[in-house]
């Protein structure tokens, strides 16, 4: 049986463009239905218009590097990097300071599982930054490999074992 041959055809200017410039309509979790476009950290970077407090964590977390929250600071950059995503990735309705348009809305709006959905779509370059948990400290402390233990290992009289 022969194969079929797949027509392959350029994709046009336009397409390239129409995520980013006109969006995609996508269901929130809230049921929410919006215009989202594709937006690149790396291109508002570039242009200036990523706020200089988020450039060095983002520019952290372009490299490879997981990011967790660690402190109070890092979760608040994470309020405000969501919020920036947000206002950026918003085709429709628009996020304004002052909403008073149908079509307008103010980031404080949207909830945070939604944040969490637009910045997913709108930024796929650093996925890793999920998930958004604070670093634990180390319930057990490391053995390092291949030693053998020289004595058996016996309960501890304080883990509440009799």
């Amino acid at each position: 049986m022969p194969e079929l041959e797949e027509v392959l055809k350029v994709t046009s200017g336009k397409e390239w463009r129409g995520e980013r410039e006109e969006g995609r309509l996508k269901r929130l979790p809230s049921g929410k239905v919006v215009q989202l476009g594709k937006i690149r950290l790396r291109d508002l970077m570039t242009q200036g218009e990523l706020p200089n407090p988020l450039m060095p964590h983002v520019i952290k977390m372009m490299g490879g590097k997981k990011w967790e929250a660690e402190s109070e600071a890092d979760v608040q950059f994470l309020f405000d990097l969501l919020d920036f995503v947000c206002i950026k990735g918003f085709v429709e309705p628009k996020i304004v300071e002052e909403p008073e348009a149908d079509d307008e809305i103010s980031v404080r709006d949207v909830d945070f599982e939604d944040q969490l959905f637009v910045f997913d779509y709108v930024q796929s370059e650093i996925r890793f930054l999920t998930p958004f948990r604070p670093k634990r400290g180390a319930d057990v402390a490391a053995v390092s490999g291949g030693e053998e233990l020289s004595e058996p290992a016996e309960p501890d009289s304080g883990a509440g074992g009799g």
